[in-house]
């Protein structure tokens, strides 16, 4: 008598040996969900897959041995993309203010700007309020002048 090997899904559904058309139709089910998830996955961005993509990279960063800071001069260029994001050039001056001490908390020690401001900056916050308190004194001169 011979001995038959027992598998464990040998009682199931998924038992394929004896079935060639239904082990294509399951390779095909999985290769479709496959594809499907990753076209899922690659269009939408949940956040958790982001979060969990992000802790990866960190882990990986924090791996790296540090390296000292370079002695040479690094220059840092306005690109399009940033133009795209703050808006069109002269940016406000608090903004490159901004900008100049972000550069000082990274440890930089020497910044040279090549950049002319020729005119006064109409946008800082101390201009801003001074044109908004002339506007309404006229504002509020010129209604009391039409008053009857």
């Amino acid at each position: 008598m011979k001995s038959r090997r027992h598998h464990a899904l040998s009682g199931s559904n998924l038992d394929f040996r004896s079935k060639p058309g239904e082990r294509f139709r399951f390779a095909a089910v999985g290769v479709a969900v496959t594809l499907g998830l990753s076209l899922v996955l690659g269009t939408y961005d949940p956040p958790v897959l982001k979060r969990l993509v992000n802790a990866v990279n960190d882990f990986q960063l924090s791996l790296l041995k540090e390296t000292p800071p370079s002695p040479l001069p690094l220059i840092v260029e306005i690109d399009e993309h940033s133009l795209e994001e703050l808006g069109q050039w002269p940016w406000p001056r608090n903004l490159v203010a901004r900008l100049l001490g972000k550069l000082s908390t990274l440890g930089v020690t020497a910044v040279g700007v090549d950049a002319i401001f020729p005119e006064k900056d109409r946008t800082s916050p101390s201009e801003v309020a001074r044109t908004q308190a002339k506007f309404r004194e006229q504002l509020f001169t010129g209604c009391s002048a039409q008053a009857p």
